[in-house]
């Protein structure tokens, strides 16, 4: 969790001026931990935004393998028999050269490598696409400021309605 140097202080204001709520279980629950379980409890907000960040990531990366070198290659392995009369080659004379020749084996393997020497498009993508990551950290930041904000209010407004039955309760 990230907050704002604002959001942080008032923070922790709370958490030293607020008591803890009672939880479920009959345990206490500090306004830290409130927060903390808002964060990691699945909240959708934090979930698709940390999901965006790493949907920009991919593209990031995706837009650097246009940078990488390239490398492609093939293996081939054949058992073939060939006809040399069916080929146009026919032979006469002193010695029989036969008209079939094989079984034989041939492979063959290749490999090729490309590298982009220099080019402003895919350096441009490139560098978009890490602004882009950028950007979705801080909106990631940003939600995760803003359900850690709500986290303390719902905290805080909990506390005020116990204290205000408490209060009714006494007299």
């Amino acid at each position: 969790m990230r907050l704002s140097s604002l959001g942080v202080f008032w923070l922790v204001l709370l958490g030293l001026l607020c008591r803890p709520l009672w939880a479920e279980n009959g345990r206490t629950l500090s306004l830290q931990e409130a927060v903390e379980l808002a964060l990691a409890g699945g909240d959708a907000r934090v979930l698709l935004a940390r999901e965006g960040v790493e949907v920009e990531n991919a593209r990031s990366d995706l837009a650097r393998s246009a940078l990488l070198p390239h490398l492609d290659g093939s293996v081939s392995q054949r058992r073939q028999t060939t006809n040399l009369e069916a080929l146009g080659l026919r032979f006469q004379g002193v010695l029989p050269i036969p008209r079939l020749v094989g079984p034989y084996s041939t492979f063959d393997a290749r490999a090729q490598a490309r590298q982009l020497l220099f080019g402003w498009g895919p350096i441009r993508r490139h560098q978009a696409a890490r602004k882009g990551v950028e950007s979705a950290e801080f909106e990631s930041r940003s939600t995760q400021d803003a359900v850690a904000t709500d986290a303390a209010a719902t905290y805080l407004t909990a506390l005020y309605r116990w204290e205000t039955w408490e209060t009714a309760e006494a007299h």
